[in-house]
């Protein structure tokens, strides 16, 4: 059971001051699949990841992601796999469920607190915008988010939705 929650910012400067060194900064593309899982609230994934601190590296990911339990801070079930192409991988999705739903290019640089993950992410384009992301248990998610003082707006539907609505698909997930 995944939990986290997304927070929309206006920039990051404060709040990384307070989070100290990423672990981790990385530039990934992610391609959504199937307006009708969208509709029913679930979500089909393909993630090409370049990870650029510490080291170079990338990889490819497919996630499936169950409709969410709860709005605000979303549980869903996640199951995802790795691939090795993400071309090819691109190819047969795109074969099978047509063109793609959503297409966002995102920067990212991940925090590590214990067992809780803070990303601050960064939608780039002609739509961009910026929100944090906290990953941990509800406990963990709310303490890092008074430590931070994140009084932004919580993307109750998640920041898919938002891209969404920001591209002028008009999808309820």
């Amino acid at each position: 059971m995944e939990i986290e929650v997304e927070i929309l910012v206006n920039d990051f400067s404060g709040i990384r001051e307070k989070l100290g060194k990423p672990t981790e900064k990385s530039l990934f593309r992610d391609v959504y699949f199937g307006k009708g899982l969208l509709t029913d609230n679930r979500r089909l994934r393909i993630r090409h990841r370049q990870v650029t601190f510490p080291e170079n590296r990338e990889e490819t990911v497919i996630t499936f992601k169950s409709p969410r339990i709860k709005k605000g801070v979303q549980k869903a079930e996640e199951a995802e796999a790795f691939a090795r192409d993400f071309d090819e991988v691109l190819r047969i999705f795109t074969a099978v469920w047509g063109d793609p739903v959503v297409d966002a290019e995102i920067r990212a640089e991940r925090y590590e607190h214990g067992n809780c993950i803070v990303e601050l992410r960064e939608i780039l384009g002609e739509h961009a915008y910026k929100y944090v992301e906290i990953e941990g248990t509800e406990k963990q998610i709310n303490d890092i988010r008074e430590r931070l003082h994140l009084e932004g707006i919580a993307l109750e539907k998640g920041a898919l939705a938002y891209q969404c609505e920001k591209t002028g698909l008009h999808i309820e997930v």
